[in-house]
């Protein structure tokens, strides 16, 4: 755990979870995240410090809230708060691309955003629940998508 690799080594892991990628992903021509690199260097130096586990995710779903004083001048620590939140900022991302059905790719970041987060920290595959109900699955098709359109209509 000593090693400045330890991070890196088990942060892949989580990175490989969230979705990380360095482009947006959503079309042939997607644009680069410039700033990705700072939510793969959070994850890592969480790793080296052994950030507990709770406090971890809590900055990721709302480091934001999190933040305490001004915002023009922000602490080391409500910075790195800030940057966790890249968490829900991984998946494939359209609405910025030219061409593109605007209302659609909205709707799909949000989609996959709700996929990563209950996949990652639920361990519930929700994902079917855009298409279809399972039986005995707790998450039912109109609940995905009333939430679906609860997020995107704020």
């Amino acid at each position: 755990m000593e090693s400045p690799h330890y991070g890196e080594r088990w942060g892949r892991h989580w990175l490989d979870v969230a979705g990380y990628a360095d482009s947006e992903g959503f079309t042939e021509f997607d644009s680069e995240r410039r700033a990705a690199y700072r939510y793969r260097d959070y994850v890592i130096r969480s790793f080296n410090s052994d950030k507990p586990f709770d406090q971890f995710i809590q900055e990721q779903l709302a480091g934001d809230e999190m933040i305490d004083g001004p915002l023009k001048k922000l602490s080391e620590e409500n910075i790195e708060r800030l940057t966790a939140t890249g968490f829900l900022r991984m998946a494939p991302d359209g609405t910025g691309a030219g061409g593109v059905d605007q209302n659609l790719a909205r709707n799909q970041v949000i989609s996959e955003s709700i996929k990563i987060v209950s996949t990652s920290l639920m361990g519930l595959a929700v994902g079917c629940a855009e298409c279809h109900n399972h039986r005995y699955d707790p998450i039912r098709q109109t609940s995905f998508f009333i939430e679906t359109f609860r997020r995107w209509s704020e």
